[in-house]
């Protein structure tokens, strides 16, 4: 008998493998473009100032450093930088806070204006909206600013996904800034423990919006198999957590603005999940046999009925015969099979397994042509880069 590679432990259960196969099993299996995700600033003192209200602070001292000499660090000192000098002919930037999908204005939002010209003192300017959503920034010198609402300062239930902008400023500007978008946040908390009933301990968790525009909200199950992300974006949400063995199991929940949902897990051993034994062998064109081969699985599938919605990640080696086995849920896969010392690499697209007829099937992976370590690199990446698309673009 051949020797395989084991991948998890495994009941056989029947699988389908068909390009023909029908619409509904292939439906949504595929991922959409990255969701974008927010960019925060470094936490800042406490402020305090009233709406519309502009406040300056002024950064100055020398700016330090260390350099090695002899082994050893010694400490280094740049000039002091100087105070910008008046121009005379100072300018001034506006706006407004909106939320995000019906425009209405978000009040008491802090907004800082930070200079960014090397030579000069950093100057920090604040100003929060007021009841319309508006703030204004007055004798802001020419020069290039950093522009941003400050994450750490936001009203309650309030998320931020715009990133910080640079605006370049001429003497006597009146400029009107496009306005900046905040979300609505809620929480979302539950439980998490084996279907044995071992407590579940240190797992991500990751809510995916429903608007992809939105930034995804990231947490982690505690000690005792708890967790609670009150970042998350309020409306039709997907949560997904995160297992050690490649698989994300998800599961859809409305939110909603001051009522915390809960969602709970109790995910099988991946033997015990629903799906088969899969046998793949890599070979060359020739039909070589391609020993230690590597390869790599990227399976999805919708949920169904009372099943989660998986997406499963699985890196194998294959042995002295070129084989891998391997116990996988249900689902629509992607292989990447490559050599690491010849270079054949090949891929398998729209692989579907499902339940259908036999126990196991055997597949084999062709690998052709040549590749360098970078481009192995990189098709893995865009392969997992497919994974992470899906927990993010989702279909309710």
């Amino acid at each position: 008998m051949k020797s395989r590679v084991w991948i998890g432990l495994g009941a056989a259960a029947s699988l389908f493998l068909s390009g023909a196969a029908p619409a509904h099993a292939q439906a949504g299996m595929e991922a959409g473009a990255i969701t974008s995700h927010s960019a925060g600033l470094a936490p800042k003192p406490k402020e305090t100032g009233s709406a519309t209200a502009t406040t300056t602070t002024r950064t100055s001292g020398a700016v330090g450093g260390s350099k090695m000499v002899g082994g050893k660090p010694v400490a280094t000192t740049l000039p002091d930088r100087h105070v910008r000098p008046p121009s005379g002919a100072p300018g001034a930037i506006s706006g407004q806070v909106l939320e995000h999908g019906n425009g209405k204005p978000v009040k008491n939002v802090l907004l800082r204006l930070v200079s960014t010209e090397p030579q000069y003192v950093v100057e920090t300017k604040l100003s929060r909206t007021d009841s319309t959503g508006s703030w204004s920034f007055s004798d802001v010198e020419p020069g290039r600013w950093s522009l941003a609402v400050d994450p750490d300062r936001l009203p309650e239930t309030y998320g931020l996904s715009d990133s910080p902008r640079i605006v370049v400023v001429a003497k006597h500007d009146d400029l009107h800034a496009a306005p900046f978008s905040l979300y609505r946040t809620a929480c979302v908390g539950g439980h998490v423990q084996w279907a044995d009933g071992y407590v579940f301990s240190d797992a991500p968790v990751l809510v995916a919006p429903w608007h992809a525009g939105l930034p995804p909200a990231r947490g982690r199950v505690n000690g005792v198999g708890d967790y609670e992300i009150c970042s998350a974006p309020a409306d039709s949400a997907m949560v997904w957590l995160v297992l050690r063995d490649g698989r994300r199991i998800g599961t859809p929940v409305k939110l909603a603005i001051g009522h915390a949902a809960r969602v709970d897990f109790k995910p099988p051993a991946i033997e015990d999940m629903p799906g088969t034994e899969l046998f793949l062998n890599a070979r060359t064109a020739s039909g070589t046999k391609v020993p230690f081969a590597r390869l790599l699985l990227v399976g999805r599938r919708l949920g169904v009925a009372a099943e989660p919605w998986v997406v499963y990640v699985q890196d194998a080696t294959a042995d002295r015969e070129g084989e891998v086995m391997t116990h996988v849920p249900y689902g629509t896969y992607e292989i990447l099979g490559w050599n690491p010392r010849q270079g054949e690499w090949g891929r398998v697209e729209q692989l579907v397994i499902a339940r259908g007829s036999g126990q196991s099937f055997e597949h084999e992976v062709t690998l052709r042509g040549t590749s360098t370590a970078d481009e192995q690199a990189a098709w893995r990446q865009d392969l997992l880069a497919r994974a992470d698309d899906f927990q993010l673009r989702w279909v309710p």
